[in-house]
Parts: structure tokens; sequence; C-alpha cells
């Protein structure tokens, strides 16, 4: 708990930026999730209007094809863009930051310290060590509270569709993840029995 701590003084002078790449990230996920709603508005609004007279339901279709164009097309290439930026901006800023803490405090230990320690021990520590935790402020301060907000909107966009449907697919949400658990947990069990097999992949790659 304390190194979490720890690592958390390095994030902190970052904590507006990672939230403004999860609200830009909100909106970059949220655009797909609009088709539901668009493809439910051609139906009932447009094809199945009994108002609407057969170049109204055009016009109005080309005008929905249009917005529609312009928001998948244009709009969300820019704002995936800028995400992908700030979210690899921020990890690479903290990764300097614990280098640089790291390096200076490498200074500070003593010649006793670098006998008795291998020196790819150390460069393993400063290099390798250090990565992993951009994993965790992608995926652990950015994508996994994206994650959440993009299924509650989901929900709330399948709640105002059919009620209904929207309980039976989330009460199968636990049987979805233990499934994968299952499978996934068997997949990586079990053995490699032709190696001829491996030779050929190997070659194919």
């Amino acid at each position: 708990m304390s190194s979490v701590k720890q690592y958390m003084k390095f994030v902190k002078p970052y904590k507006w930026k990672i939230v403004a790449t999860i609200l830009i990230g909100i909106i970059k996920f949220g655009i797909p999730l609009l088709m539901p709603l668009i493809l439910k508005y051609v139906i009932d609004n447009i094809i199945n209007a009994e108002g609407l007279s057969s170049p109204e339901k055009t016009t109005n279709l080309l005008w929905l094809m249009g917005i529609s164009f312009v928001v998948f097309l244009v709009l969300r290439p820019p704002v995936e863009y800028i995400r992908q930026y700030l979210a690899q901006w921020v990890g690479n800023k903290i990764l300097y930051d614990i280098r640089d803490r790291l390096f200076d405090h490498l200074q500070k230990l003593s010649l006793k310290y670098y006998s008795k320690t291998k020196t790819g021990e150390i460069i393993s520590r400063v290099i390798h060590d250090v990565e992993q935790t951009k994993t965790f402020v992608m995926t652990g301060l950015m994508n996994v509270w994206l994650d959440l907000v993009t299924i509650l909107i989901a929900i709330g966009i399948m709640m105002t569709m059919d009620v209904g449907l929207t309980l039976v697919a989330i009460i199968l949400f636990p049987f979805y993840g233990f499934s994968i658990k299952y499978f996934y947990g068997k997949l990586r069990s079990l053995p490699v029995k032709d190696h001829r097999l491996l030779r050929g992949t190997r070659t194919f790659a």
C-alpha cells in the first residue's frame, strides 16, 4: 500500500490531464454507442413513419447520413488522436520523473552497493521495472474508469430501448466473465505436444 502511495506522488502533478484524457475517451467511445439510437430513429421515425412521403423520408435519411458521416468519420479520428496523445504524454512524463528520481538515488549509493549488485539488475530496475508503471497509468488510472463509464452509458441507452432485455443482459454478465476466466485458464494449462506445429508457426511468422 505504501508503494502505491509513493507512486501516486508522481501521478498527482498530472491528475488533471488524466481526467481530461478520460473525458475525451468517454466522447470517443460514446460515439459508437449512438449507432443503436440512429438505427432506432431510422426505423421508427423515417421508414415506418406514416405521415411522411417518400421524398420526405429520403430527405430526412440523407440529412441523417450526412450528420453521421461528420460525427463518425470527421469528428471521431481527431478525438481519438488527442486521447492517445494525452495518454502517451502523461505516461511518458511519469516514467521520466520516476527515472530521474531513481537516477539521482543511484548517484548517492555507496561503492559497496555497486560491488555487491549486478549491473544488469540495476539496468533492469531502471528500464524494465519502471516501464511496467506505464501499464498501471494507462490501464489502471485511465482505461478502467473509461470502460466503467462506457458500460454505464451503454446500460443507460439500453434501458431507454428495452428494460427487460437490459436486465437479462446485466444478469448474464457474471456468467460471461466466469466463462472467460475458466476457459482462458484451461487454454493456458494445455501442454504443447506437437513441436512441429510450433516450428511451422515460426516459419509462417
